[in-house]
């Protein structure tokens, strides 16, 4: 995998090589991930994720769910995990040096850039396997420099997967904010670091997926705090839990479909997915009022 930056600070240095020295380490664990997703998906691994899925027994699915979690590296980081039996599933996050996004109808930048992409295991909506692919942020070289660079140093991986939890934890109702979703616009600020990434909403043809609706978030530059105005106000407050980004137009694509229609977009999320974290939820409420007759613990057995 061929390595560029394209940081336009061309008196420092420091930050090319720290940048140029961090996505060498990304592309090779990219690398492990990939072979290990082909073994997970076509190879000797297939087993792991129908096991994962149908086995009898809660070690069982563990034990699959731990081979999974192996095969794919130290790359990919937990995100949510389920081990109800036949509703088990498993999200993972992963940074991706790439060179940019194309779209149909507009392209990206003309730059290299890290994308947080997604892998899924277990029941993934519609069938049993694994899936993986362009989760939430495409981030160029360019805002990749200006974020570590200004914000001294700061490691880029923290600010971008910071950046990726306050997105996934907004109210939803901000996917209707015309400032978020106008590209030539000024956009909206998502709090990363000592500052924010400037973000736009992308929605549209994803020219790699058989032009299925795809939806994710450009981010041009990152502002240090100190250059705010008193109206710029970097978001990060979180929406009412199953009103969040993250609980329809930024699940993984596998959990959602996005389609047109007359009043804007339709957004249809896998049922089991949101029964399950519903359910944890009140579980976990449960638990933080103290013991008592409520709702079904993390590890009950649900069917479909």
């Amino acid at each position: 995998m061929a390595i560029r930056t394209g940081i336009e600070y061309p008196e420092d240095a420091e930050t090319r090589g720290k940048i140029r020295a961090w996505k060498k380490v990304l592309a090779k664990r990219y690398v492990d991930f990939e072979s290990g997703y082909q073994r997970l998906s076509r190879g000797s691994l297939k087993d792991y994720p129908v096991d994962f899925y149908r086995r009898g027994s809660k070690l069982g699915r563990r034990r699959a769910f731990e081979g999974i979690a192996h095969a794919i590296g130290a790359g990919a980081t937990l995100s949510e995990v389920d081990f109800s039996k036949r509703a088990s599933y498993a999200i993972f996050s992963i940074l991706k040096p790439r060179d940019r996004v194309l779209l149909e109808g507009r392209e990206s930048w003309q730059q290299d850039c890290v994308t947080v992409n997604y892998f899924a295991a277990g029941y993934i909506g519609e069938y049993v396997g694994v899936a993986e692919g362009l989760w939430t942020f495409e981030i160029p070289d360019h805002a990749l420099g200006r974020a570590v660079w200004r914000s001294g140093y700061l490691h880029p991986e923290k600010i971008i997967m910071e950046a990726h939890a306050n997105l996934l934890k907004l109210p939803d109702a901000l996917v209707n904010s015309e400032t978020f979703r106008d590209l030539d616009g000024r956009g909206i600020l998502i709090k990363a670091g000592k500052g924010a990434f400037v973000a736009h909403l992308h929605i549209g043809p994803d020219v790699s997926d058989d032009l299925r609706m795809m939806a994710h978030v450009r981010a041009p530059t990152w502002l240090d705090e100190d250059m705010l105005g008193e109206e710029q106000i970097p978001l990060f407050e979180p929406g009412s839990p199953g009103r969040q980004l993250g609980d329809n137009i930024f699940l993984p694509r596998p959990y959602r479909r996005v389609e047109p229609s007359s009043d804007g977009l339709v957004v249809s999320v896998a049922a089991t997915l949101l029964r399950r974290r519903k359910e944890r939820r009140e579980s976990e409420s449960e638990r933080e009022r103290g013991p008592g007759a409520g709702s079904p613990p993390l590890d009950s057995t649900l069917g479909i």
